[in-house]
């Protein structure tokens, strides 16, 4: 099954549209993981955000609808009070073997 690690940048409006309590937006680098599926499509996650995942049917759809559920892990953090960092090196590793 073929694995690629894909990374994007991602800008989004932060804050509640509704009340005009716009924070600005910014860019960040989301170590993002897309794997095809064994019954076809894609399924693609963050690799620094909890839960975060989404799938589409083809590898471009995947990866237009983790952009959304990003957007709404963001915002759910928000709501709950609960940290957004992006900071992947808390819990990202690589490390290189011979097999």
């Amino acid at each position: 099954m073929p694995t690629a690690v894909y990374v994007f940048a991602w800008t989004g409006v932060e804050g509640n549209r509704t009340e005009g309590n716009q924070v600005p937006t910014h860019n960040v680098r989301i170590p993002i993981l897309l794997t095809a599926d064994e019954d076809g499509g894609f399924v693609v996650e963050s690799l620094t955000m909890p839960g975060c995942i989404s799938q589409g049917d083809t590898a471009e759809e995947a990866m237009v609808n983790i952009q959304d559920a990003i957007e709404g892990w963001v915002q759910v953090q928000r709501e709950h009070g609960h940290p957004t960092s992006f900071d992947a090196t808390d819990r990202l590793r690589w490390i290189e073997t011979t097999i």
